[in-house]
């Protein structure tokens, strides 16, 4: 059903996010960089916003990303990852989560 579909994109958006936590947290900046605009534009798709408190942690989040690449690097590594489908932010997702 379309709910169905919706909560399966939400999750899946949910679980870029954590990726893109993880990534963060190892210091993977670009990586990092991606997986939350994936997740983003993922959300957007499906008209799916963060609660107040999900968006401000985001939010805190990817200030610090930009704060840790330059300028032009962050812009580049977003923008990548709001290109990506589905299919493919998962298969990035997957990919690279064992990679150091």
């Amino acid at each position: 059903s379309r709910h169905e579909e919706l909560c399966n994109k939400i999750g899946i958006a949910e679980a870029l996010v954590g990726y893109g936590r993880v990534a963060l947290v190892e210091n993977r900046n670009a990586r990092a960089a991606r997986l939350f605009a994936a997740a983003e534009l993922l959300r957007a798709q499906v008209g799916a916003p963060l609660s107040m408190r999900e968006h401000e942690r985001c939010d805190r989040e990817v200030a610090a990303l930009r704060a840790a690449l330059m300028d032009d690097e962050f812009d580049a590594e977003f923008a990548s990852g709001k290109t990506m489908t589905e299919e493919q932010a998962i298969a990035y997702a997957l990919e690279s989560a064992d990679k150091k």
